[in-house]
């Protein structure tokens, strides 16, 4: 059934980390914790084209927004995905 896997976003993980929370329940995560269908889709074209200048826009745009270790690695993971 649709639903019933749903991929949770890295950036909302590691923002979890960085504010020394732990994981809740799947059912009692916030909607924003989740990768939209969007977003899983650039992330596979970023992945097959290689270098994502998209992304790469995305993340400097993060980092220069809220500059936190996930913002960092973030931004250098931009190059890699």
């Amino acid at each position: 059934q649709p639903g019933d896997v749903r991929l949770v976003s890295l950036n909302w993980l590691m923002a979890l980390a960085e504010r020394g929370d732990v994981l809740p329940r799947r059912q009692s995560l916030p909607e924003e914790a989740f990768l939209s269908s969007a977003q899983l889709r650039r992330i596979e074209e970023g992945a097959r084209r290689g270098f994502d200048r998209a992304g790469l826009e995305e993340a400097f745009e993060c980092l220069s927004k809220e500059p936190s270790l996930s913002s960092i690695i973030g931004f250098f993971a931009s190059f890699f995905c």
